[in-house]
């Protein structure tokens, strides 16, 4: 792990493909804070028990229409926000 993407949001759709799963593993893997949207709470599960052994920390998650792009960016720029206030005060 580099933490090349530590300070980093990024948004993994589609996380019901191993593909997608990979990436959220590889994201969490280099201090990503990763936004994984999905259909289904069993899908979110799967998730989380595919990435078990990884800091979890920065995985947030939320069931939503996959074509709910509004929401997905709501939780983006609240995340966003939220980081940066964070980080202003320590």
């Amino acid at each position: 792990m580099n933490n090349l993407l530590v300070n980093k949001i990024s948004i993994v759709v589609g996380i019901e493909s191993p593909i997608a799963n990979d990436i959220v593993k590889v994201f969490l893997n280099e201090g990503a804070t990763v936004i994984a949207p999905a259909e289904s709470s069993r899908v979110i599960t799967e998730l989380r028990n595919g990435v078990c052994g990884i800091s979890t920390s920065k995985l947030i998650t939320f069931v939503t229409d996959g074509h709910d792009h509004l929401k997905i960016l709501e939780v983006a720029n609240f995340t966003r926000n939220s980081m940066e206030m964070y980080t202003k005060s320590h």
